[in-house]
């Protein structure tokens, strides 16, 4: 009895952190809920759709296409409204790991270069919560980033973040839930995504952010992320299609002069929050390179 006894606490409390995790994802989600009336947001033709029983519903201004045949539907062509990044990626993949949530958010956002690489969460949560770029919001509105952390304290090379996404208006997101290559960009509901990181973990929150680029200061830190861009717009054919863009050598000899570049920005640019981003983004870089020289090494979740 005494073991029958044990596993049906046991199970009591489980289920409690079961309704206790449902309760938590839940009640984060209800900046969000509101207006959601839109039952889909599809790719077809390269262009981008949201379907609502109602045009006004919808949030996403576009051409709207009524069927006097279907009555009590709208679907809207949203395209032209969207971030031209989640409009060419939607519905792809690449060919190689690399892109991954953080990169995505930031590149809709218009934080971080269009051309898909993988970004380290410490190049995230410097731009997402110490470089000053972006704004907690209390609700949010499209193309704000919905950012998912420990709220507990965690260094900044520990994996505070878990998983950045974008938000398209009436409970719509645009979201790369992962870095390998398989895992599409995708169209999905906020509340699919959020059950999907918080789920089973210690306790995460959510928060809504309105981020905005500034401007490089500086003639070195511009010149740099000059350089920094061009590799990636170089590497994107690689990453995307597999096109063998360089030779292994040239690809080794690129990360050899990323790490000495890393190694002499370290620990000097206190609050130059220029400088900063090209120190995080040449780390991101790195990552990426060796990657794409070395694939069986993989590439780090918190790097």
């Amino acid at each position: 009895m005494s073991g029958l006894r044990a596993f049906v606490t046991s199970l009591s409390m489980a289920r409690t952190a079961w309704i206790i995790i449902v309760i938590f994802v839940f009640s984060g989600l209800n900046a969000v809920q509101a207006g959601a009336e839109v039952k889909n947001i599809f790719k077809q033709n390269g262009r981008i759709y949201a379907e609502a029983l109602r045009c006004d519903d919808i949030e996403l201004p576009g051409t709207d296409q009524t069927d006097a045949d279907a009555p009590g539907k709208c679907t809207r062509d949203i395209t032209d409204a969207l971030p031209a990044f989640i409009v060419e990626h939607a519905g792809t993949s690449s060919v190689y790991d690399g892109p991954n949530c953080w990169q995505s958010a930031m590149s809709a956002a218009g934080l971080a270069n269009p051309e898909p690489m993988y970004m380290s969460s410490s190049e995230v949560e410097y731009v997402a919560e110490l470089g000053g770029f972006c704004t907690e919001v209390k609700k949010p509105r499209p193309f704000d980033i919905i950012y998912i952390y420990y709220p507990k304290d965690r260094p900044l090379e520990g994996l505070r973040a878990t998983h950045a996404f974008t938000y398209l208006g009436n409970g719509w997101s645009f979201s790369k839930d992962g870095y390998k290559s398989h895992v599409l960009w995708k169209l999905e509901r906020v509340e699919d995504v959020t059950v999907q990181y918080m789920n089973g973990r210690e306790k995460q929150e959510i928060k809504y952010l309105r981020c905005k680029e500034a401007p490089l200061s500086g003639e070195r830190a511009k010149q740099l992320m000059a350089r920094l861009d061009a590799l990636a717009a170089r590497l994107s054919p690689m990453i995307m299609k597999g096109t063998q863009v360089m030779a292994k050598y040239e690809l080794q000899k690129l990360e050899d002069d990323l790490w000495k570049l890393y190694k002499s920005l370290k620990g000097r640019f206190g609050n130059d929050r220029s400088m900063n981003r090209v120190f995080y983004r040449v780390k991101s870089h790195i990552s990426q390179l060796g990657y794409l020289i070395h694939p069986k090494w993989g590439l780090p979740d918190g790097y």
